[in-house]
C-alpha cells in the first residue's frame, strides 16, 4: 500500500514540478530536496506529534500516511519527467486529454522503467521499516516482521536465520517477477529512442 501510494503521489507531484509553472516552484522543489536529505529519524518526532493530534497512532495508518508523502520519489521523478518532450504533451492537450489522462497514458508509459524502479525501492524500504512501527504502534502483535527480526536474541541464530529468510522471500519473489517485465520494457524503451 505504501509503495503504490508513494508511486502515485510521486507521479503526480513529479509531473507538476517537471511540466507546469506555479508560484514559488523553485522554492518548493528545493524544500522537497532538502527534506529528502534528512534522515528518517529526524522526522519521527514531528510525525509522532502530528499523528497523535490526528488520533492515528496505534494503527497502520500511522505507518502508511507519512511514508506515502516521502519526497524522494517526487524529486527523482521530476528529473525523469523533464526528459519527456513538451511537444508530446502539447499534442495530447490538443487532442483533448486532461491532466490525469496525460499522466496515465503519456508520462508514466514513457518513463515506465523509472516508475517501476521507484515502486521497487519504496516497497523494499517499507518492508524493512523498524523505527516507525516501534514508535507509532503500541501492540507488539501489530509489528511487522522486520521489527521482530531486529528484536531477536543474539544467541538464537537458528530463529534469526529462519526469520531473515522469511523477510527476504516476498522481496526476492517480487524482484524476480518484475525482472523480466522491466527487461522487456527497458529494451522496448531504448529501441524506440534509437529509431
Amino acid at each position: 500500500m505504501i509503495a503504490a501510494g508513494q508511486t502515485l503521489f510521486s507521479c503526480m507531484s513529479g509531473t507538476a514540478f517537471a511540466k507546469y509553472s506555479f508560484p514559488l516552484k523553485k522554492f518548493w522543489f528545493i524544500l522537497f530536496a532538502l527534506f529528502m536529505i534528512l534522515p528518517i529519524q529526524v522526522t519521527l518526532l514531528p510525525n509522532y506529534i502530528l499523528l497523535e493530534k490526528l488520533k492515528l497512532l496505534n494503527s497502520w495508518k500511522a505507518l502508511i500516511i507519512p511514508a506515502i508523502f516521502s519526497p524522494f520519489g517526487t524529486v527523482w521523478l521530476t528529473f525523469v519527467f523533464q526528459a519527456i518532450p513538451d511537444s508530446t504533451l502539447d499534442a495530447a492537450r490538443m487532442d483533448g486529454v486532461n491532466q490525469l489522462q496525460m499522466i496515465r497514458y503519456i508520462i508514466v508509459p514513457n518513463s515506465k522503467p523509472a516508475v517501476i524502479t521507484l515502486f521497487i525501492l519504496v516497497f523494499t524500504e517499507s518492508w524493512n521499516m523498524v523505527e516507525q512501527p516501534i514508535l507509532f504502534l503500541e501492540k507488539e502483535t501489530d509489528y511487522p516482521l522486520s521489527v521482530f527480526l531486529a528484536s531477536l536474541n543474539q544467541n538464537a541464530v537458528g530463529i534469526q536465520s529462519v526469520c531473515g529468510l522469511l523477510c527476504l522471500l516476498p522481496v526476492t519473489f517480487f524482484l524476480f517477477i518484475l525482472q523480466y517485465r522491466i527487461d522487456g520494457w527497458t529494451k522496448r524503451y531504448f529501441m524506440e529512442l534509437i529509431k
